[in-house]
């Protein structure tokens, strides 16, 4: 009596289709959520594409040797710097792939999918896929480091390290994450330094984290007010080291005068791992957590494509000026300026403080000037003025009070 048998798919057929889709849906959030054809090339992103272009560059801890010789090196036979965004949207879905395998590796397929899920629709790693800087290539190698574990893992790690060295803080929350061979890779840190014309500081880290420890607003939507309630929900006896790993990064992070979204991506990981490793009745946490990512998708693809006359739609009816007032001292939110808002920090500024907000602090670039409106907010009593209309566009002043 014969018998029909169906036979039965390859496991690797049916997982490679689940792969295909979803990286389906990260290019699309990546391409399309995150609008690609309003992508310019701004800030320190230039200075690579100078490296690109063959015009020279110089090292620094913004413009790194390995980075920067391989983009020259990829500019000798391209010419089009379309090339550049292509390699850093590739190590953007690397990131998810890699970070669901290794959640998979740790908790099983299930946590895995969900973690990669996630990943792809988080709004950070989503948006610093398409920037050229370096961000997206070292972070994709700080994961896959995560999921190979061991000295591959180590190696992987002391790449990344290479191309962006305070990586190298990272080691003791890879070490929880995966083992202490992969926190060695910091080590290669070392390598870089002296290559570097600059050398990298940090400029008063107490000062810098007394301001910075109360944005954990940087680590991603999870950790925004609303988020912070799924965080402080999902924290359990077996995930509790995820939240320490994102602790830390967070801790470190705040050390750093120009501490921004691009600085946190491990903790938006161990974020995103810890809602995906919820049991109970806690499972729902993680669809709550993409329901938040998917509104703030939302409101980020608005951002990146605010226009000059969609900021000033937004601006409130004050006095309109065409020159600062004498009696207004100006202060900057740039790290690096000689009246940044941290030089005057110790010693406040007499009379009236005022501090500008253009367009670009408002709308999302690789700039990351919406990190510092975020914390001049956050960090000082800010009383709108006055309005300089200026050629590049209106810029809003603030009273600025400690």
């Amino acid at each position: 009596m014969g018998t029909n048998r169906t036979k039965k798919k390859p496991y690797f057929a049916e997982f490679s289709r689940e792969v295909l889709i979803l990286g389906m849906v990260a290019l699309f959030v990546r391409l399309v959520g995150i609008p690609i054809w309003r992508h310019q090339f701004g800030g320190h992103e230039l200075d690579y594409l100078t490296a690109f272009s063959g015009d020279g560059w110089q090292s620094s801890t913004r413009v790194y040797p390995l980075l920067a010789g391989f983009y020259a090196s990829l500019g000798k036979v391209f010419t089009a710097p379309g090339i550049l965004v292509g390699i850093n949207l590739f190590a953007g879905l690397a990131t998810v792939l890699a970070g669901g395998i290794w959640a998979k590796h740790r908790w099983g397929a299930s946590v895995g999918w969900m973690v990669a899920v996630l990943l792809c629709l988080s709004p950070t790693h989503a948006y610093w896929s398409t920037s050229i800087y370096n961000v997206a290539i070292p972070q994709a190698l700080l994961v896959l480091a995560m999921a190979l574990g061991g000295w591959r893992g180590s190696l992987c790690f002391a790449i990344a390290c290479n191309l962006r060295i305070e990586l190298a803080l990272m080691a003791p929350a890879l070490w929880l994450l995966s083992d202490w061979r992969v926190a060695t890779g910091a080590l290669g840190a070392a390598l870089s330094w002296p290559l570097m014309d600059s050398a990298p500081h940090v400029t008063a880290p107490l000062e810098a984290l007394q301001l910075n420890i109360w944005l954990p607003d940087y680590l991603g939507p999870i950790a925004s007010p609303l988020g912070l309630l799924l965080v402080v929900l999902a924290i359990q006896k077996h995930n509790v080291l995820l939240a320490l790993a994102a602790l830390w990064v967070h801790l470190v992070g705040s050390a750093f005068d120009d501490y921004g979204t691009r600085h946190a991506l491990l903790g938006t990981l161990c974020l995103i791992a810890l809602l995906a490793t919820c049991t109970g009745w806690r499972r729902i946490l993680p669809v709550l957590a993409g329901s938040l990512f998917c509104l703030k998708l939302v409101c980020l693809n608005t951002l990146v494509q605010m226009t000059p006359t969609s900021f000033a739609a937004t601006l409130p009816e004050l006095p309109r000026l065409k020159a600062l007032p004498a009696d207004c001292t100006e202060i900057l939110d740039d790290p690096l300026a000689e009246n940044s808002h941290w030089t005057h920090r110790k010693s406040w500024p007499s009379g009236r403080v005022c501090w500008g907000e253009e367009r670009i602090h408002r709308a999302w670039t690789s700039r990351g000037l919406q990190d510092r409106r975020k914390r001049m907010h956050r960090s000082y009593k800010l009383e709108p003025t006055f309005i300089l209309d200026l050629e590049s566009g209106p810029r809003l002043y603030y009273e600025v009070s400690q």
